[in-house]
């Protein structure tokens, strides 16, 4: 046996060379996995996805997720989603030099577009070798998408890995990155053909074996020494095993030879028989006899010991059913147990039976022809029925409720809990259990269920939205950041306000009513409290500082009104009221939040603001804004000072000819006017009808002159567009350095100054807007072809046969000219044309040449017959002037073939005629009849 112990030596301590060279390599994973979690850990960091975002300051984030010094990282490398370095950090002086070796040789390893296996172990460099991991750059959640990859690199050799120290071993680690000598490359040549090496010598026995990289190349060779003291520890354990075996065997021998000596027999014979003598006693009378100390003796002090046990334990038995006898009494329910048979036969049935169900107990125990699932509800029985049969296959305990009809006809529910029991040896099995009365507990519950169904469908169909939330995990964030943040809530929210929105956003919804998920734009409280960010995200930084606040009280009972934004864009005003639960801990645990849609009247709010404070017409300030901002220029903080009062001349004439309509449009035309003149810090208001005043603060002399001189360039463009009423603005104003005039008499100057102009220029704008009338009948008539001229002839030859005097002529010329005034500023419909002779006769009594003929234009489209417009006039009560107009028109359009074609003085006049004592005054058509053809020729 020493032979064999010495021949197997030289392979025991090959094995265990070889054994211990494997170690390394568990060392070097577990190594590998620990610099893959920290990887792992930087990458799922929320600033790491806002840096490769390029959303968060180099220098700050860097400075911030720097690895810890413990961890020996040399190279920190970042790649972006498409593979592109984004960040190179050497971290260390050896880190620096090789940071670019590793990018190249790291970046086509990367998995892009999926999600596994990142590839993380040793990579050999030219010069080095690199421990490195990596990690994809996701959200603190471990969602994408990815944004890239983080990695980290650990330059590693045997000093820094330390595996002689960690393992026990007397190793030598070569790093082969790198020049080798001749042996090294020998070995590790062999060792690529061959696997791991071991050798045995007199000094003792040696492993070698190479450790790879994550290319399959070699990166260290590793030589574990196994020394020859080894051997000598194993020699000598085989010896003493040896020595070991024979002492043993040589005992054994003996023991058996004493032990079969002795008169074993004969004592346990003696022994049997005084057993049988004692079992046969009813009640387990007697003991064995005990003779000596030997083995016998100590057989038959165990035997009397066993026969009181099993004295003790009959009496405890009986003490035990005592005990639950008693138990079963005091149980309110009823106690059982039942046959899986088709009837459930009772073999127990406690004295409670009769109490619930009102029958006796010897109704049902041990009784084949009855059943207790004849007083079974018989909605209830088929799931009683498969409960138990399910329960049964599946070796379950039950527990169920049902409903069951008492011996006098009332229904009782009963909750019934048991097990099936299974007795090997007969193959039998019953089921035990117990049932009790729960009437009044579920009629209880289904009041209570009744009443929580009413109030969530109260809470559920309200039209104020509701919101319960769990701020445990935001307070024990918000706590954390306080118990390492020094400074006031207010400052931090305003300079991490991003930060403080997400600890805000760590509150969970519990409950979201139906108002509040549409209020929202969500589907389901899961989706609220995804956006809360998003929700909250219009709030202010003080506005997040107080809802903190609120997390922290241990009380909370506020209201607030707030801009929210809805998980669809849209922006919500709402009045929230707050009202908190206490938690155990004093703080707040839950929230209760109502939010009421106050949007619109928000927005209606201030619109009337806006109303009270503006001109409704222009937009522009109002009298009353102005008034205050005077009183704040009274201080003299916005000295230097300039005001300019600006007055639009000849509105009422535009009201009175054009109408209103017009008159709102130049009032418009001089609003946008002031309003690109002026300066966006100066006060442009409409203080009156046709008046503006502005206020310049901080404006200097030269500033005032620049905008005025703007004023006139834009006024002089505005004189030249298209409309028909001319932009014509009177304009004064005043200026005072700082201690000067009071602001009153500032603008008493501003008014004198543009009132001496507007005297200046007096009758100006009723000039232009006279000439562009006449321009607009002058292009008229040019399209008319001749139409006054025609019609003035006709009219000249009516009031010659009339015997009218030169004047009168002379206004029926006029009348030629501008009986059609009206439809310079009416559209071209026929309602609008029916009402340009009223038009017409308002322009016509703004000047007072025109003045005399506004009542012929008024009515030279009334009828003899009283069927014309626009009032419906007839015979005498059309004016002369109005009857011949309507004559002569009828004729030149005949003539003129102004609306079909042209027709003879006869062709015209017999039309004419036709319409006598209808259309026309009689007394006229003969009139124009008995006139000499030549006297109308300008019609052919």
């Amino acid at each position: 046996m020493l032979r064999h112990g010495e021949r197997t030596l030289a392979r025991t301590g090959a094995d265990h060379a070889l054994s211990a060279s494997a170690r390394i390599d568990d060392l070097l994973r577990y190594q590998a996995e620990g610099l893959q979690a920290y990887a792992v850990d930087s990458a799922y960091w929320d600033a790491t996805y806002a840096f490769m975002d390029g959303t968060s300051p180099d220098e700050a984030y860097l400075a911030a997720a720097l690895p810890d010094p413990a961890m020996a990282i040399d190279i920190l490398l970042f790649f972006d989603a498409a593979g592109r370095l984004f960040h190179r950090e050497g971290l260390s002086e050896a880190g620096r030099l090789r940071s670019r070796a590793l990018e190249k040789l790291i970046g086509p390893l990367l998995p892009f577009g999926e999600a596994s296996p990142f590839p993380s172990g040793l990579l050999r460099l030219d010069d080095a070798v690199v421990l490195t991991a990596v990690a994809p750059i996701r959200t603190s959640e471990g969602k994408g998408p990815d944004r890239g990859f983080l990695v980290l690199g650990r330059l590693v050799d045997e000093e820094r890995l330390q595996i002689s120290r960690l393992t026990g071993l007397t190793m030598t680690l070569t790093s082969l990155a790198g020049k080798t000598d001749a042996a090294t490359r020998s070995k590790v040549a062999e060792l690529v053909r061959e696997g791991r090496t071991v050798g045995n010598s007199e000094e003792g026995s040696q492993a070698w074996m190479l450790v790879t990289d994550l290319l399959g190349r070699p990166a260290f060779l590793a030589s574990i020494a196994i020394p020859s003291e080894f051997r000598a520890r194993v020699r000598g354990d085989v010896v003493g095993l040896v020595a070991a075996l024979v002492i043993a065997f040589v005992s054994l021998l003996a023991t058996t030879f004493l032990l079969f000596d002795r008169l074993v027999l004969t004592g346990l014979r003696q022994m049997g028989h005084e057993m049988a003598h004692i079992t046969a006693s009813p009640r387990l009378h007697g003991h064995l006899t005990e003779r000596g100390d030997d083995e016998i003796a100590q057989l038959a002090r165990c035997g009397n010991a066993l026969i009181d046990a099993l004295v003790e334990a009959r009496n405890g038995e009986m003490q035990t059913s005592l005990l639950f006898r008693s138990l079963v009494d005091n149980i309110p329910g009823v106690v059982y147990r039942s046959r899986n048979d088709a009837n459930w036969t009772k073999e127990y049935l406690s004295d409670t039976f009769e109490e619930i169900t009102g029958y006796a107990v010897t109704d049902y125990l041990f009784r084949d022809d009855r059943s207790l699932a004849e007083i079974i509800h018989p909605d209830d029985l088929p799931r009683v029925r498969e409960t138990l049969s399910r329960c049964h296959s599946q070796g379950e305990a039950y527990a169920m409720t049902f409903r069951i009809f008492r011996a006098d006809g009332t229904t009782r529910w009963l909750f019934d809990r048991g097990q099936f029991l299974y007795d090997p040896t007969t193959s039998e099995v019953w089921f035990d259990g117990v049932m009790f009365d729960v009437t009044e507990e579920r009629r209880a519950q289904e009041a209570l269920t009744r009443s929580e169904n009413r109030y969530r469908e109260l809470f559920e169909n309200a039209p104020l939205a509701f919101c319960e939330l769990d701020c445990a995990p935001a307070r024990e964030a918000l706590s954390e950041r306080l118990a390492t943040d020094v400074g006031d809530l207010d400052d931090r929210c305003r300079t991490h306000r991003d930060e403080a929105l997400e600890i805000l956003a760590r509150m969970k919804v519990l409950t979201a009513n139906g108002a509040a998920l549409k209020l929202l734009s969500a589907s389901d409280a899961g989706e609220i409290e995804a956006g809360l960010v998003r929700i909250h995200g219009a709030l202010s930084p003080e506005e997040i500082a107080g809802r903190l606040r609120m997390i922290l009280a241990t009380a909370v009972s506020t209201e607030a009104d707030e801009v929210l934004c809805a998980l669809d864009g849209r922006r919500i005003v709402a009045r929230t009221r707050w009202v908190s639960l206490p938690g155990e801990a004093g703080g707040v645990d839950r929230l209760l939040c109502a939010l009421e849609d106050i949007t619109e009247r928000k927005a209606l709010e201030e619109k009337l603001l806006h109303l009270s404070l503006h001109d409704t017409l222009t937009g522009l300030h109002n009298r009353a804004f102005f008034e205050g901002q005077t009183a704040l220029c009274e201080t003299g903080r916005s000295d230097p000072l300039a005001v300019v009062v600006v007055d639009v001349d000849g509105l009422k004439i535009v009201n009175d000819t054009l109408g209103h309509d017009a008159g709102d449009s130049l009032l418009l035309r001089a609003a946008t006017t002031l309003r690109k003149s002026f300066r966006e810090s100066d006060i442009v208001a409409r203080v009156g009808g046709d008046e503006f005043s502005v206020l310049l603060p901080r404006c200097s002399l030269e500033g005032l002159q620049a905008v005025l001189e703007r004023l006139k360039r834009n006024i002089d463009d505005e004189a030249h567009g298209p409309a028909l009423a001319p932009l014509v603005l009177s304009v004064g104003s005043a200026w005072r350095k700082e201690g000067e005039r009071t602001l009153a008499q500032l603008i008493t100057d501003a008014d004198n100054a543009m009132y001496a102009v507007k005297i200046a220029r007096r009758g100006l704008m009723t000039g232009r807007f006279r000439q562009r009338i006449e321009t607009e009948l002058a292009r008229r008539d040019h399209f008319h072809d001749g139409h006054e001229r025609r019609l003035t002839q006709i009219l000249e030859a009516l009031g010659g046969a009339l015997g009218l005097d030169q004047k009168a002529r002379d206004r029926l010329g006029l009348l030629a000219r501008y009986h059609d005034l009206g439809k310079i500023v009416v559209g071209d419909d026929e309602k609008d044309r029916r009402r340009h002779v009223e038009a017409g006769a308002r322009i016509a009594q703004a000047w007072s040449d025109l003045a005399p003929l506004a009542a012929a234009i008024a009515s030279h489209h009334e009828r003899h017959d009283g069927k014309g417009y626009p009032r419906r006039l007839a015979r005498e009560a059309i004016p002369l002037e109005g009857r011949l107009l309507a004559l002569a028109l009828a004729y030149e359009k005949e003539r003129s073939g102004r609306e079909g074609t042209p027709l003879s003085h006869e062709e015209a006049l017999e039309r004419i005629v036709s319409q006598a004592g209808g259309a026309f005054d009689p007394a006229l058509v003969d009139l124009l009849a008995s006139l000499d053809p030549s006297l109308l020729d300008g019609c052919d």
